[in-house]
Parts: structure tokens; C-alpha cells; sequence
């Protein structure tokens, strides 16, 4: 990230689980396989219970990761910079780099789509440190140097050894950044990973699992904002209605004892609170519908605040809160005790330990206990 490097963020988020008292932890963007093995194995005292797109259907953590050779060749993706920083030198942000990409340097003929949605998340990423029209040099470095060694490390897509682009997660089994952790058993056979639309390019998907009397789905929504092209659908809007919202409608809103737990990416404004919207009328839908984020109703606090550091050093001159992030019981008898917004810090070094290690904050529910 820059001011905070990858491996600090990586051991406050440990020592901040490890102290946690939560029955269920739901984590996202954690792109690393190595650091999904980590987790589970460093905290399965606690939480002996885990699961992810890369866990066994059975709820088991593969002794080993197989890292079978990528279709990325280093060689096409340098033709594909050449060609980027030729012809899309004036791109000066993600969605002019990435139409001017998709228009003159046919990247979607050359690559095949599971590199290519490598090639967008880290070229994507890099377009914010190292903008193609100021520091085309710099751009092409960041997007083809090793995993670790980024200025954005936060999102390790690619390593480079001997002209092959090895990535983080096997073949067929993208990890797609989530993580459910659980004190108490997963219901045998109950265990579901899903992606929500295998159209789109850079997938975002769900995790799904039971434990007794209850039914946790984790999910992390779509964030860039990709061309109908690239997605399978008209227009940002249309993607987000019909192959997010509507389709957790659809499948969770008659359900019951549910738990919806994730970053969202859609929340309402609240103008007496000082909340900006995303996708206001996305969420209206979801709350008509009976999908309600506890952290609207009971908090009313921004999750991707302007104030955060991380953020800052992200999107410079973001200017927005917005409740992206959240819990969502969907016909759940408990009451709810209390709700509250939660950051990670390295409380080992005090330079910066008022410094959040995400851009996005956490948000922590308690409900009481069911007697029946």
C-alpha cells in the first residue's frame, strides 16, 4: 500500500481476530491463497470452523496449493502495456484506461479471460499510483512486478518468474477474496461457493453455509466499474440490479434465521447524518424487499469513509461516506443488542496506530440468544 506495507496489515488483522468473541466472522478481499491457509490454520483454536472458494466441499483446507502454470505470458502482457501506453496515454483514471484498452489494444482477443482478469484488477489498481499519461514507465512496472514488491500489495496478482505470470490461486479455483470463519459446526453438507455471474470478467461470488438453526451467506459485491463489454450487460446500474441485488432477492428474501454479512456496495444517503448515497434506489429495493443493513438502522456511521487514510492513499479527492458494508438479517426472531463499527490497527507501533489497516471498516452485530 505504500505507507503500510502488506505483511503489517496482514499481522494486526490476525492479532485483531484472535482477540475477537464473534460466532461468525465473514472477511473479504483477502486475494492471497497463502494468507486464507494462514488464517484458517492461526485461528482455528478459536474458530475451529472455516470456509472459502478454495476449501474442500466438505469444509477441509487442502494441505497444498497447486499452482499450475498460468496462461499469462509475460510476453503478451508487455505487448499489451506497449500498446496501452501508446494509445491510451492520455487515460487519466480506471474507466478511461480501461475503455481505451478494450477499444485499441484488443486485449480481449489476446488473453484468455482468466488471465485477463488479472490483467484488469492489477492494471486497474496500478492506474491510481502510477497514472499511464504522467509515468507510463512506472505504470508498466507496477502492473508486471512480483507479488509483494507493489506499491498496492494489498491485491498480489501476479508474480513474475522466467517470463510466466504465476497466479496467487489454482486454476479453476479463484478465491475471490472471501473468508467465513465460525466457532460453532458447519451443517454437513451445507457448504456452498458461488460466483454471482460467470459472464463477468472480474467475478465476485458468495459463500453459503448453515449451522444449526441458521444460515450465513458471505459476499463481496462488484467494485469496478467494467463496460458492458467486459460484464455481459448494458449498463454499471443493470449489472448491479439484475446480477447482484435482484438475484439476493430472489434467492434469500422468503428465507429465514439468514444472515447476509459483506460489503455491499450499495447504501442509502441519509442527509441528516451526513451519508452519501451508492445506488440509493438499489437499497430501497433490497429494504422493500426486506433485505435491512443493521449498520443503516442501528449506526447510521460510514464503512468507506473520506477521513480513512487507506482511502485517501486510493482515490485521492474522494469525498463521499457511504454504508457500504454491513449485516443483514433477513427474518430473524433475536433482538439486536448492538451494533458497531469496527477497524483494524497495528497496536504495536504507535505511529500509526490511529491508522486503519482498510479502506472499508467492519461491522460487528450482537442478538440475543434464542431460548427456544
Amino acid at each position: 500500500m505504500g505507507l503500510i506495507k502488506q505483511n503489517v496489515r496482514f499481522e494486526a488483522l490476525k492479532e485483531k481476530l484472535i482477540e475477537s468473541d464473534s460466532d461468525v466472522i465473514c472477511l473479504q478481499e483477502i486475494w492471497n491463497d497463502e494468507e486464507i491457509f494462514e488464517l484458517a490454520g492461526y485461528l482455528e483454536e478459536k474458530y475451529p470452523y472455516s470456509f472459502s472458494f478454495i476449501h474442500e466441499s466438505n469444509g477441509s483446507i487442502p494441505q497444498h496449493i497447486l499452482k499450475g502454470k498460468s496462461k499469462c505470458d509475460a510476453r503478451v502482457l508487455a505487448d499489451i502495456l506497449k500498446c496501452m501506453s501508446l494509445s491510451c496515454a492520455k487515460a487519466m483514471n480506471r474507466n478511461s484506461l480501461f475503455s481505451c484498452t478494450l477499444q485499441k489494444c484488443q486485449v480481449l482477443n489476446k488473453i484468455e479471460k482468466k488471465c485477463l482478469e488479472c490483467f484488469i484488477f492489477k492494471a486497474l489498481t496500478c492506474v491510481d499510483t502510477n497514472r499511464p499519461d504522467k509515468d507510463p514507465f512506472g505504470f508498466g512496472q507496477c502492473v508486471m512486478e512480483a507479488a509483494g514488491q507493489g506499491r498496492l500489495t494489498y491485491i498480489s496478482i501476479f508474480t513474475y518468474k522466467k517470463q510466466i505470470l504465476r497466479q496467487a490461486t489454482e486454476p479453476g479455483r479463484e478465491n475471490h477474496g472471501l473468508l467465513l470463519l465460525s466457532k460453532r459446526k458447519f451443517l454437513k453438507n451445507s457448504l456452498k461457493a458461488l460466483p454471482f455471474d460467470r459472464r463477468m470478467i472480474v467475478q465476485r461470488g458468495f459463500l453459503e453455509v448453515q449451522l444449526v438453526g441458521y444460515k450465513y451467506i458471505s459476499l463481496l459485491s462488484v467494485i469496478f466499474l467494467l463496460k458492458s463489454v467486459a460484464t455481459g450487460y448494458k449498463s454499471w446500474r443493470e449489472l448491479k440490479e439484475k446480477a447482484e441485488v435482484d438475484f439476493l432477492i430472489n434467492r434469500y428474501s422468503s428465507d429465514s434465521n439468514t444472515f447476509l454479512l459483506g460489503d455491499f456496495n450499495i447504501g442509502p444517503e441519509i442527509k441528516e447524518k451526513q451519508i452519501d448515497g451508492y445506488f440509493d434506489n438499489l437499497y430501497q429495493k433490497m429494504k422493500e424487499n426486506g433485505l435491512r443493513n443493521v449498520a443503516v438502522d442501528h449506526l447510521a456511521l460510514c464503512t468507506y469513509c473520506k477521513d480513512n487514510t487507506i482511502v485517501q492513499i486510493m482515490d485521492p479527492g474522494y469525498s463521499k461516506n457511504c454504508i457500504l458494508d454491513g449485516i443483514i438479517p433477513i427474518n430473524i426472531r433475536n433482538r439486536i443488542v448492538k451494533v458497531e463499527r469496527e477497524y483494524v490497527r497495528d497496536v504495536r507501533n504507535p505511529i500509526i496506530l490511529s491508522i486503519p489497516m482498510s479502506d472499508h471498516y467492519g461491522i460487528s452485530a450482537i442478538f440475543e440468544e434464542n431460548q427456544n
